[in-house]
């Protein structure tokens, strides 16, 4: 967008950069997630779902639940998309030696 300044010259205004504050709506935040989903977990029985949640968490994951049955996790101190995935897949596995039965699909990441 041009306008015109005093005296006839055109000139571009300076886009003004936008830090989220306090308060602000969650669209508003720039995010990492919005282009990097983590690994998407669906958990069978449903029941287990918070359990696992759970052990994630200590595992110094960021889980968060999706539906009744989904969990998306995230790697704490992130290094990269392929170690991320490394360490969830190891979390995951070492949860499912302890619960007989359980099936763990990974649906995306």
């Amino acid at each position: 967008m041009t306008e015109s300044a005093p005296g006839g010259r055109l000139f571009e205004p300076r886009r003004r950069t936008r830090f989220p504050h306090e308060g602000d709506r969650p669209a508003l935040v720039p995010s990492r997630l919005h282009w990097y989903c983590g690994v998407r977990l669906r958990v069978d029985p449903p029941g287990l779902r918070d359990d696992l949640l759970e052990f994630l968490r200590a595992s110094s994951c960021l889980a968060l639940k999706h539906g009744a049955d989904e969990i998306e996790a995230h790697v704490l101190n992130s290094v990269s998309d392929r170690q991320d995935r490394n360490v969830i897949v190891a979390c995951v596995d070492a949860w499912k030696t302890r619960h007989t039965g359980v099936s763990v699909e990974r649906l995306a990441g």
